[in-house]
């Protein structure tokens, strides 16, 4: 937990650094006893609901996550749906960007 922790802590401070920054991650830590985790962050000024996309990805891991709309995480136990979590995560912000 201390390890994700760490993470969490680099990725609130990466956001910060500027207006325009997403951050999309994939932690196993499954044989440390930590499971599967992926977490999605944005600046505020983005004004993109990262808690709504949290919850669909989570799926990719069969886990269940939440948070604040510009800052959200979730747990599971698949760390083979990492990757297809992280693409579809990119996809959406894409596709966000875009518009």
């Amino acid at each position: 937990e201390k390890n994700f922790q760490e993470v969490r802590g680099l990725v609130q401070k990466i956001i910060n650094l500027d207006d325009s920054v997403v951050v999309l991650a994939g932690i196993n830590s499954k044989g440390e006893g930590e499971g599967v985790k992926i977490l999605f962050a944005c600046s505020r000024v983005l004004k993109y609901d990262m808690n709504g996309l949290i919850r669909e990805a989570g799926k990719f891991i069969e886990g269940r996550g939440g948070g604040a709309p510009n800052f959200a995480q979730a747990g599971g136990k698949k760390a083979e749906g990492i990757e297809d979590a992280l693409n579809f995560a990119l996809k959406h912000f894409q596709e966000f960007i875009k518009k």
